[in-house]
């Protein structure tokens, strides 16, 4: 691939405020900096905090490719079936099967498709399944699902959000990411 591919992470849009500041500002960024794929936090993008339709359709308008979520994804069940239903909006891949929506996707820009995952670390969190097993497991499923659908190896590359508490998870992350994948960067 010759290409540079640029991303621009955004993190935690905050509330009504937060959006409309993004919808004001995200475009003509993009725009300026040639920004090819475009992952926001929202997690705290409805008023008071967590996501509702609204907020993430906001999100999306404003130009964002996927959206991640943290540990207030699941604050309001009246969010529970866009998330499950959409494939642009991820939340912690570490919490229960049970859990509405998927912990990864991949965006597929023609000339690059990339991987991500959000996950959340454990210290001083919640109890939630082990983060570095998950990440195991997406990269695995990532790998399975570009195989099956695109007909291709892998995805170009894997970004993974992750929200942590401590340092030291974020340099084990790094280091278990570099077995896996080409180009690994912590948003």
């Amino acid at each position: 691939m010759n290409k540079t591919v640029r991303v621009l992470a955004v993190g935690d849009v905050v509330s009504a405020v937060g959006c409309e500041k993004l919808r004001e500002l995200l475009p003509s960024l993009k725009k300026e900096k040639n920004i090819d794929v475009c992952i926001v936090n929202g997690e705290n993008a409805a008023v008071g905090n967590g996501m509702t339709a609204f907020s993430c359709e906001h999100i999306f308008a404003s130009g964002a490719d996927v959206i991640t979520g943290g540990n207030h994804t699941f604050k309001r069940r009246e969010f529970y079936e866009t998330l499950e239903n959409s494939y642009s909006i991820v939340r912690p891949i570490n919490y229960s099967e049970d859990c509405p929506g998927r912990g990864y996707t991949i965006v597929d820009k023609g000339f690059v498709r990339i991987g991500v995952v959000n996950v959340l670390g454990t210290i001083y969190m919640e109890n939630l399944k082990n983060p570095f097993d998950c990440m195991d497991e997406a990269i695995k499923k990532l790998r399975d699902e570009v195989r099956q659908q695109l007909k291709k190896r892998r995805s170009d590359f894997t970004l993974t959000e992750r929200f942590r508490r401590c340092t030291a998870h974020t340099l084990m992350f790094r280091r278990q990411m570099n077995r896996f994948c080409q180009t690994e960067r912590a948003i």
